[in-house]
């Protein structure tokens, strides 16, 4: 297994800047000393004014043998906004509400779990066959193939409201 990661912030008067890369390979024996590889890269930006007004985006992409060429790799995108309502001028003379945060966010996730190893090959056997009076192995095809075998996908959307009452934020 191997990662590496590059990670920067930097604050330029009321913006905060910030930004991660991560870069992962995952080479492991599964049962019967089958090889498995796993790869990916994943980014994130974030951008934020006063912490007041927040943007986040997020990029994942995956590779997995679990998938035939062409299809072995997919793209998973994110992201987030969020205001902090509570920061605003307006909202100085409320005592009572410490933290008032309104946020959206939406994002697409792949899973390659659960598919098995090298599914989309065909897996042939063998087997005992008589021909001609005498014994022989024959071989068959024992699970087809599916070449067609894609990233489960799915998109969430999120949109809340924090709150924080009396001092508790």
């Amino acid at each position: 297994r191997f990662q590496a990661r590059l990670d920067y912030a930097r604050k330029f008067g009321d913006h905060n800047v910030s930004g991660m890369l991560l870069f992962y390979l995952q080479n492991k024996v599964i049962s019967n000393q089958v090889p498995y590889r796993y790869m990916g890269f994943s980014g994130r930006a974030t951008y934020d004014y006063r912490n007041k007004y927040l943007f986040e985006f997020n990029i994942g992409y995956n590779g997995s043998e679990n998938f035939a060429r062409g299809k072995r790799y997919g793209v998973f995108p994110a992201g987030a906004v969020g205001w902090v309502i509570t920061q605003e001028r307006f909202m100085r003379g409320v005592k009572w509400l410490d933290h008032l945060k309104l946020r959206a966010s939406w994002g697409k996730a792949g899973n390659n779990q659960g598919i098995g190893n090298y599914a989309w090959q065909a897996v042939y056997a063998t087997q005992n066959v008589v021909v001609d009076g005498s014994g022989s192995k024959g071989l068959y095809i024992s699970s087809l193939s599916n070449a067609d075998l894609k990233w489960e996908t799915t998109a969430t959307t999120d949109i809340g409201l924090d709150m924080g009452f009396f001092d508790n934020r």
